[in-house]
């Protein structure tokens, strides 16, 4: 588990991470970014009741993903807010897959490009030349 000043935790900085950031998918989770004023990124993990029913079941999924984002955290610029959005997908994913799939969302942070992230067998071939 992350150290409690690497978390996002306060209401406001969520709100203002999902109001003034930018968004990136894949299809297991979505992240929303925003630079802070920090020396450091601060993660959040949230899922939905949507997900699972269950608070057992929403409690593994997150537990998951905050172990895969522990073990790729040294890889993130630093100064960012991001908050990790858990889909209905990753219910049967291992965390093996979800350290993948935050890798590639990772890597869009600090870019400026605002659209999901795709793979290149999403993209028509006449588009990867």
């Amino acid at each position: 588990m992350l150290p409690k000043e690497k978390r996002l935790r306060d209401t406001r900085d969520f709100k203002r991470v999902y109001s003034k950031g930018s968004f990136f998918s894949g299809r297991l989770l979505s992240i929303n970014i925003l630079e802070n004023r920090l020396q450091i990124s601060r993660v959040g993990v949230v899922i939905t009741k949507k997900i699972s029913k269950k608070a057992v079941g929403r409690n593994k999924l997150k537990r998951k993903t905050r172990e895969a984002v522990h073990a790729l955290y040294d890889s993130l610029p630093t100064g960012y807010d991001i908050i990790v959005n858990i889909k209905k997908e990753a219910e049967s994913a291992s965390v093996a897959d979800f350290q993948k799939e935050l890798a590639g969302l990772f890597g869009k942070v600090g870019t400026n490009e605002k659209n999901s992230f795709k793979s290149n067998k999403d993209i028509p071939e006449n588009d990867l030349a």
